[in-house]
């Protein structure tokens, strides 16, 4: 059954890391900073999106012009758990909230908080 595509991915051969997407319908591009983590994904004829992370290489930001012009910003608490994420702009379908905060037990995520309102994780 298939729809007769072909997909082409290319990758760094020193680095390991996905270099581009290439499909009938899309070519993405993607760009690493000196530590290796993914600071850049451009779509031809979509936008890009663009990542920062904090000293210890925890995500900080992604502002991004895919499907909508929006930034998601990422805090953490002292032992490395997301503590709270927030969209500003245009938010994209994956985030149907603002804000949501994050809870943990025992440094284990227990709960979220999503737009305030309480979801216990069991």
């Amino acid at each position: 059954m298939g729809n007769n595509r072909t997909t082409k991915y290319t990758y760094d051969p020193v680095k390991l890391t996905l270099k581009s997407i290439i499909d009938p319908q899309f070519t993405s591009v993607y760009t690493y900073n000196p530590e290796g983590l993914l600071s850049k994904e451009a779509i031809t004829g979509t936008g890009e999106s663009n990542y920062e992370y904090y000293a210890d290489n925890q995500l900080k930001k992604e502002a991004s012009t895919i499907g909508s012009t929006y930034a998601i910003n990422y805090q953490y608490d002292t032992n490395k758990n997301r503590k709270s994420l927030s969209v500003t702009g245009t938010k994209p379908t994956t985030y149907p909230y603002v804000s949501q905060s994050y809870i943990y037990t025992n440094n284990k995520f227990s709960t979220i908080s999503l737009g305030g309102t309480n979801v216990m994780w069991v």
